[in-house]
């Protein structure tokens, strides 16, 4: 099973170490920007999370009301 490398596997690994220092591209600048593509992600799981329990009680509510109709 493959999975995503951390940030500090990520800064460890040479190949990646060579490719930053090919082009010039400060380890810490690096770090940085995978940690905002964490935090991007992490967000929209959330929101997705939060969009899932939002349908939930939304259909929920829709039962209890047809219920309460009948």
């Amino acid at each position: 099973m493959s999975r995503d490398l951390t940030i500090t596997e990520a800064i460890s690994d040479p190949l990646i170490v060579q490719l930053l220092a090919a082009d010039n591209v400060p380890v810490a600048a690096f770090v940085q920007l995978l940690q905002s593509a964490a935090r991007i992600q992490m967000a929209e799981v959330e929101r997705a999370r939060l969009d899932v329990v939002i349908a939930d009680a939304q259909s929920g509510l829709r039962d209890a009301e047809a219920m309460g109709a009948a």
